[in-house]
């Protein structure tokens, strides 16, 4: 796997959060999906082909004295997904149809 592949692969995880909360889900949703996904995380690192970094993320949360929902639900608090795509040149017809796609409609 190239690097730029691996680099695209491993951003994915990390935009869930914004597609689900475009799509309407409620953050303490989001917070409990991310929570269980935790535990998939080092089969993600390996099919990656990058080293698992759980560790590295638990030291982190560890010294910021702080949980990974609770850091899903700082990130989510006040988060405008639409908002921030509408300044990217979003229209409100794309976001209906974004939402509507997400949303299985």
């Amino acid at each position: 796997m190239s690097s730029s592949t691996a680099a695209s692969a491993a951003t994915a995880p990390g935009s869930s959060p914004c597609w689900l909360a475009l799509a309407g889900v409620r953050p303490d949703d989001i917070a409990t999906d991310y929570e269980l996904s935790a535990p998939r995380l080092p089969r993600l690192f390996a099919a990656l082909g990058v080293d698992d970094q759980t560790e590295v993320i638990r030291g982190i949360l560890a010294r910021k004295n702080t949980t990974a929902r609770a850091a899903m639900l700082d990130a989510l608090d006040g988060l405008d997904v639409e908002g921030r795509l509408r300044a990217a040149g979003l229209t409100a017809g794309d976001g209906r149809g974004v939402r509507g796609r997400l949303a299985g409609a």
